[in-house]
């Protein structure tokens, strides 16, 4: 897009000190929209764009979108515009000028703007001439040709190469930066076989308007594809619907489009609808807060929703029925038979992944018998594994059963392309609803979402924003911009790229979008809404103060650790001081209790349910015993623990095998024995003790990948050990790096054994990634500037990524997965620096660098920015709470804990 998008900033670059009437006979009743081509893709009218411009200029969305190139030059160019005969001239000149503005596609990958005005006064052509006037004086020249009689003025920078063309025909002044656009324009006047956008698409003008809208938005929704594909890498075959017609509007926090959209005929993807009603957006109950995007189709029919969709289907996707047919055959499996299982809701939700390798999806369906629909794909499950002699995948999950459904891609059998990414299928029941996924790993986080009530109907920031869209649209697709970021920008060209990260903040404000469609009379009611919460975020800074402090005795040693109180689901802090006693510290901060554990916490502190009830109990190491504090600060009976009299407690990690409460504890001490005790402390068998060559770097680890149960643990000569329950080495394990490591590790969740990934890298910085097959799948080395150069791995706190470390004397670099530097650091600490990376949501992550001798905080984003505008201070790791406004640091100094609010 070219400099403006708006007409009244292109009148600076276009005039004519004259007024050259050519007479037509043939047309003798004209407007604007008798130029504009049947090709334009979307077509902005207002009749007087001045007032409206003011009307909204100090609203807060106005505000952030004005931000934006090439908004952000508007200001200015008004300015000029009613300077340049006169102060004030120009709005008293051209204030109800009726103006269409137009985008067409000029090739593949660009877009540009046709200018239409009426002139209807001697005023605007004494104005224009001062206007062209002024752009001699800046070097520029102007030159004529003819095109099918008429005559077209263009005027250039030799410098900058800037050019623009127009004519002037009756009273009419057409214009853009792209002169074959003029030509469009003089052949649509001209030629009688070249029909204008008003008469091909006639049914916009049918429409009542609003007099007092931010003007109109008429929208050729046929090129929908051709639009999306100026912007995509990947071609983009889609076919909403026919054409659109909007009502602008602006209000304080958000964009509003209202209107219809015509979709005549089943090639269109709206003609679905054609013959069902909506329902209720219920399932906003179950859509995870990490949700970025998610098509939502409701009906108040099945029966006529199926024939619809097969309608439509047989027309742009016919290959799906021949599939259907062969499924049918081979395993007796009707999709078709699915439709008549649904209630009334349909959702595709595609998530924030975690994962560079899957992108997460959902399949949401809400049933109208549970019981049936679960015996419909059960069934069909045990008919496969028959006809293949195999076993059923199930997997227990605390009380929920997932299975796999063999039939590859059943959404977009079912739904068509809209529904597609599911290569394979794992299924579970909640309530009413059954829901597919893609990864069996998304399943169980959703099942936490929901628990923790992480989901859209439970957030007041996205219930604000429900509050402006309609609840009952029979197709809506919703969009979390923040959640959508980096998934948006690896589908988009360079250019785009390049725009969306200079331009993040103001793009990211525009925090959910919602465009909808309801089958009214046959034709559809549509809401897009474009929605900016009162609170901006900041960019690379944000607000920083106090909220809360205690003083304790003594000096805190360890991380203070946030755990839930499990009668108010509140928030609590545990941490340890120098003196060995462990306090519980209330959300008011008030300390609960505090109890003296004989020595040093070497452990993290971990939450479990002993027993099962609901309530939980706190669980720890030292390096003489395992402990277990109930919430009152009593030890559970049997508590503490000694594994033996001479064995030292170096790294403890809790194994729940299925989320059934049946814990396990896996514990190594500094001679490289593994143990395994049950949640009572005794050893198991295989587990007493388990020695290997070196002691590992990071507590046991717990993996389950296709229903088998991996222990993995990464030795500090290099070596990678995966074990079964029964202590025994998985085929090809252990895998020798023949370098050694203190590094952590990270493991990528995948759906089976090729595609899980284990990750670490040698402390000479070797890159070593590894499937759960035994399969090197990536050893490179890093750049290793110095024979002294240290690396690590850093995961995020939840082990849904992780950054390198690379540490040179006092000089810490951190690079992405891939090994590339985000950036450096020096520090004079007098230790080694301790680093925590926090992934937050919608591509907000947090690097936090702690000098623990010096206590100083240092927190950055990934482009290194420090957030805090300065240091913080402690001198222990820290623990982040998230919520919709702002978040929560919990940091220690000395013997003082804090909470520092860091607003969004």
């Amino acid at each position: 897009m070219k400099r403006l998008l708006v007409f009244i900033a292109i009148l600076l670059l276009a005039g004519t000190g004259y007024f050259t009437y050519q007479k037509w006979v043939k047309h003798a009743d004209l407007s604007p929209w008798s130029f504009l081509p049947q090709n334009a893709a979307l077509v902005y009218e207002s009749d007087n764009i001045l007032e409206r411009l003011s009307q909204i200029q100090d609203m807060p969305v106005w505000n952030n979108i004005s931000s934006l190139p090439p908004f952000s030059s508007l200001s200015n160019n008004l300015y000029l515009l009613d300077t340049l005969a006169g102060k004030g001239t120009f709005s008293n000149v051209f204030g109800e000028a009726s103006s269409l503005i137009s985008v067409h596609i000029t090739s593949s990958s660009t877009t540009d703007l046709l200018f239409i005005t009426e002139i209807k006064n001697i005023s605007q052509h004494t104005y224009l001439s001062k206007a062209l006037a002024y752009f001699r004086d800046k070097g520029y020249k102007k030159k004529t040709r003819e095109y099918m009689d008429f005559t077209i003025t263009e005027i250039s920078h030799p410098d900058s190469g800037d050019s623009f063309a127009y004519i002037f025909f009756k009273n009419y002044f057409i214009g853009s930066f792209t002169a074959f656009l003029v030509e469009d324009a003089i052949r649509t006047i001209a030629d009688d076989d070249y029909p204008s956008f008003s008469e091909r698409h006639g049914e916009l003008f049918q429409v009542a308007r609003l007099d007092q809208d931010a003007g109109n938005i008429y929208f050729n929704t046929s090129r929908l594809s051709d639009i999306l594909g100026t912007v995509s890498k990947e071609n983009i075959s889609f076919n909403l619907a026919n054409s659109s017609f909007l009502d602008l509007k602006i209000t304080e926090d958000a964009v509003n489009l209202n209107g219809f959209t015509f979709s005549p005929g089943n090639r269109d993807f709206l003609s679905i609808f054609d013959k069902t009603g909506g329902a209720a957006f219920d399932m906003a109950e179950i859509v995870p807060g990490n949700a970025a995007w998610m098509y939502h189709l409701t009906f108040d029919n099945n029966e006529v929703f199926k024939e619809s969709v097969n309608d439509y289907l047989m027309v742009k996707s016919p290959n799906i029925f021949e599939v259907r047919n062969k499924i049918l055959g081979d395993y007796d499996f009707d999709i078709e038979h699915a439709f008549t299982l649904l209630d009334a809701e349909i959702g595709i939700v595609t998530v924030e992944s975690t994962s560079r390798y899957l992108n997460e999806k959902l399949l949401i369906l809400e049933v109208n018998d549970m019981g049936e629909a679960l015996r419909f794909f059960n069934t069909m499950t045990e008919r496969y594994a028959t006809s293949v002699s195999d076993s059923i995948y199930i997997e227990q999950y605390g009380e929920q059963e997932i299975r796999r459904l063999p039939t590859d891609n059943f959404p977009q059998l079912m739904l068509g392309n809209i529904a597609e990414g599911f290569d394979q299928s794992y299924y579970m029941n909640y309530r009413n609803y059954l829901i597919f996924s893609n990864s069996i790993y998304q399943l169980k986080t959703l099942l936490k979402n929901i628990e923790d009530e992480e989901v859209w109907n439970k957030s007041l920031r996205f219930n604000r924003f429900l509050d402006r869209t309609n609840n009952e649209a029979n197709f809506s697709l919703y969009v979390n911009t923040p959640r959508s970021w980096s998934k948006v920008l690896g589908e988009i060209k360079q250019d785009w790229v390049d725009y969306a990260n200079n331009n993040q903040q103001a793009l990211r404000n525009m925090e959910y979008l919602a465009f909808q469609f309801s089958n009214i009379d046959s034709k559809y009611y549509t809401n897009i809404t474009l929605y900016q919460p009162p609170r901006l975020s900041s960019g690379g800074q944000y607000a920083i103060e106090v909220e809360k402090a205690i003083s304790l005795t003594d000096k805190v040693s360890t991380k203070p650790y946030l755990v839930t109180n499990h009668y108010t689901k509140q928030k609590e802090v545990i941490l340890q001081d120098v003196k060995n006693n462990v306090y519980l510290i209330a959300p008011d901060f008030e300390a609960l209790w505090s109890v003296d554990a004989g020595s040093q916490v070497t452990s993290d502190f971990f939450q479990i349910d002993y027993y099962r009830n609901g309530k939980l109990q706190y669980a720890f190491a030292t390096a003489e015993s395992i402990h277990v504090i109930d919430r009152t600060g009593e030890y559970l009976p049997g508590f503490p623990v000694k594994l033996g009299e001479n064995i030292k407690i170096a790294t403890f990690n809790i194994v729940d095998y299925d989320n059934s409460r049946n814990y396990r504890f896996a514990v190594s001490d500094a001679k490289g024995n593994l143990y395994l005790t049950n949640k009572d402390g005794k050893i198991l068998d295989g587990w007493g003790p388990l020695p290997l060559e070196s002691p590992i770097t990071s507590p046991l680890r717990h993996i389950r990948v296709s229903g088998r149960d991996f222990m993995v643990a990464l030795q500090q000569n290099g070596s990678i050990t995966f074990k079964t329950r029964r202590a025994e080495n998985y085929p090809g394990f252990p895998i020798k790096t023949e370098t050694a490591t203190t590094s952590d590790f990270f493991v990528n969740r995948g759906n089976n054994f090729t595609s899980t990934y284990f990750s670490t890298v040698t402390g000479s910085g070797e890159l070593f990634e590894v499937n759960f097959s035994g399969k090197v799948t990536k050893r490179e080395q890093l750049y290793r500037p110095n024979t002294d150069t240290k690396f690590s791995i850093i995961s995020d706190v939840t082990g849904d990524g992780y950054l390198i470390v690379r540490n040179t004397g006092r000089r810490y670099e951190v690079l992405d997965e891939d090994g590339n530097v985000l950036f450096e650091k020096d520090y004079f600490s007098k230790s080694p620096m301790l680093i925590q990376y926090y992934k937050l949501g919608g591509s907000v992550e947090w690097i936090a660098f702690v000098d623990a001798t010096d206590q100083n905080l240092y927190i950055y984003n990934r482009s290194g920015q420090l957030i805090t505008g300065g240091p913080l201070r402690s001198g222990v790791p820290i623990s982040v709470m998230q919520f919709e406004n702002y978040y929560e640091i919990y940091l220690a100094e000395d013997n003082q804990l804090s909470v520092i609010r860091v607003i969004k």
